[in-house]
Parts: C-alpha cells; sequence; structure tokens
C-alpha cells in the first residue's frame, strides 16, 4: 500500500512538473519585436531632458521663520520623567510600575529582638529580605535599585522605596 502511494505521487508530481515546463517553454506572441520597447525608454528620456531645461523653478531651501517649535532637549526630556531600564542588558527591570506586581509577594514576617526578617518571593524564587536590602546589589528578591526601608511586624507589612517614593508591600 504505501508503495502504491509513492508511485502514484511520483506519477502526479511528474505529470505538474512537465506541465509547467511545457506551458513555461511556450512562446506568446512573436509580433512584436523587441526594439520597440527600447524606442519607447529612448523617447521618454528625450522628453524627460526637454522638461528639465524649460523648467526655471527655485526651490526655497529655508523653512518660514515661527512656524515650527523648538525640540526639547535631552536633558531637558530625562529631568521630566524616567523610562525603560537604566541598564538595557540587566535582567531585573528598575522602573516602578513592577513593584507591587504579582512577581513579588510577601509570604511572611519573623523578627528576634535583634533582627527582622521579611519572608518573600520575587519571580517563583522564595527567600527572606532584611531592612536594608537593594535589589540587583544585594539581593535577587527585590526588583533593581529597590530598597527596604523598613519591616513592620505589628502591620505585617515591609516599606519599600525607590527614587524617593514609598510602596507597602503586604499580605
Amino acid at each position: 500500500m504505501n508503495k502504491l502511494t509513492t508511485q502514484s505521487f511520483l506519477k502526479i508530481f511528474l505529470g505538474l512538473f512537465t506541465s509547467i515546463i511545457i506551458v513555461g517553454c511556450a512562446s506568446n506572441d512573436t509580433s512584436q519585436d523587441i526594439t520597440d520597447d527600447f524606442s519607447d525608454l529612448q523617447i521618454l528620456s528625450k522628453k524627460s531632458n526637454d522638461l528639465k531645461k524649460n523648467s526655471q523653478t527655485s526651490i526655497e531651501t529655508t523653512p518660514p521663520s515661527g512656524s515650527f517649535s523648538s525640540l526639547k532637549t535631552a536633558k531637558k526630556l530625562q529631568s521630566e520623567g524616567t523610562y525603560g531600564k537604566t541598564d538595557p542588558f540587566s535582567k531585573y527591570s528598575d522602573s516602578s510600575s513592577n513593584i507591587l506586581s504579582n512577581s513579588l509577594r510577601l509570604k511572611g514576617i519573623i523578627a528576634t529582638d535583634k533582627v527582622k526578617y521579611a519572608l518573600v518571593e520575587y519571580k517563583s524564587m522564595p527567600g527572606h529580605i532584611e531592612q536594608g536590602q537593594i535589589g540587583g546589589k544585594t539581593t535577587q528578591l527585590l526588583p533593581m535599585g529597590v530598597k527596604v526601608k523598613k519591616i513592620d511586624e505589628k502591620n505585617q507589612s515591609v516599606l519599600l522605596t525607590l527614587k524617593g517614593k514609598t510602596y507597602q508591600l503586604s499580605f
């Protein structure tokens, strides 16, 4: 059965291939001479040269004054806000929009007399963070540049800061 389908496939393929070759090699209308096409091009080029000689227009290169507003400088744009990553090749994001996203979750708080730990999960990586840690520098459990400001065991929350703004992470 398999041999039969292979043979029928080959027959169909050869039939289509030969018909394409025959149709492709068939001549069309041979009454037109090829030089007729080139003579049309010569006439067009003569017409375009005549138009160039006859045109006496001048192009104004200076824009009208007062119609355009000046663009902001790069320093002014940078001072108005921050966009994107500081390091485009970093696997961390340093934008404030994802600090409290679903990728960062507070799981619990452990407090002793000396040290407080916040149990967190960031991008499916569980671990603990302490007050003063900075994301991307001292821990990989926080987004880039985010600092742990305070761990509040009474309210079961963690205060995070990024670029002067404070965010609260809680259960």
